[in-house]
Parts: structure tokens; sequence; C-alpha cells
């Protein structure tokens, strides 16, 4: 795995578990073996990883949409995406 995915993955796992307030890159960074500037070298900071993660939720959003579209064509269809 590529080291800004593991960041993505590292941060994801503890803004889930921490809340995003309480969790810092030097955190991320620590989390990970990594050094704060390495994870600047991929990131410019906190906001920039949670904008990433909201648009990758974005875009799996619409590939789930996108599918629902192509599946479903009666309720009984329906419950597998739910």
């Amino acid at each position: 795995m590529k080291t800004k995915d593991r960041i993505l993955s590292v941060s994801l796992e503890l803004f889930n578990r921490d809340g995003v307030a309480q969790v810092s890159t030097l955190i991320i960074a620590t989390e990970m073996g990594i050094s704060p500037g390495n994870l600047y070298y991929h990131f410019r900071g906190k906001e920039e990883i949670i904008a990433t993660l909201v648009t990758e939720l974005q875009n799996s959003l619409t590939t789930i949409s996108n599918e629902y579209v192509k599946q479903v064509k009666d309720f009984d269809d329906y419950w597998p995406f739910m």
C-alpha cells in the first residue's frame, strides 16, 4: 500500500476512534511510524486529509448510486442495497 493510501486509512481509523478534533497530523504520523515531514509531503495538513476522505466517500456513493440504477428493476432487487 502506498504511503498516501496508508495515511488516509490510518487517519480514518483514528478519526472514527478518537474524533476528528482529537487527532492531529503529529498523532497520525506517530501512529504510522513516519516523520511529520513525510506526512506533509503527501498532505498539507489535516484539512486536506479530511477533504480527500470526503471526496473518496462521495465517489463511492456515486458508484453505488450508479449501480443501483442499473440493478434495481423491482422491489425485491432493492434489498441488497440496504
